[in-house]
């Protein structure tokens, strides 16, 4: 499956990569148990680590940016951990590839301006 995985380190880029659907890769893609947030108005479904929080893992501006922006998470919330923006769930309620077009406006999100906004 296509997949997005942007860092919590914004000194490394975002990286398209192609990972197997399975529970097991994608815990191990974002470093625990998965949580699962929906990004408004876009074909995307976003995993990240459902303890991040508890564990210390890093701020992940970039991911949290683009979470506001959208209003998918609380004003008040921030994004930690590895993130991984999927497509959008089958009929059968499985994942699928995250499409070019959904890829392209992470990307572009991903830059300076938006990692220095989330940072506040």
């Amino acid at each position: 499956m296509r997949a997005l995985l942007i860092p919590s380190n914004t000194e490394t880029a975002p990286t398209v990569i192609d990972i197997d659907p399975g529970l097991k890769a994608i815990q191990d893609a974002v470093g625990g148990y998965i949580q699962m947030i929906g990004i408004r108005d876009h074909d995307i479904n976003a995993y990240l680590c459902e303890e991040g929080k508890l564990l210390g893992m890093p701020f992940n501006p970039r991911a949290t940016a683009i979470a506001l922006s959208t209003s998918s998470i609380f004003p008040t919330d921030v994004i930690v951990g590895d993130i991984l923006f999927v497509g959008p769930c089958d009929e059968e309620g499985y994942d699928t590839d995250l499409p070019q077009h959904e890829a392209s406006w992470l990307q572009q999100h991903c830059n300076a301006d938006h990692a220095t906004a989330a940072n506040g």
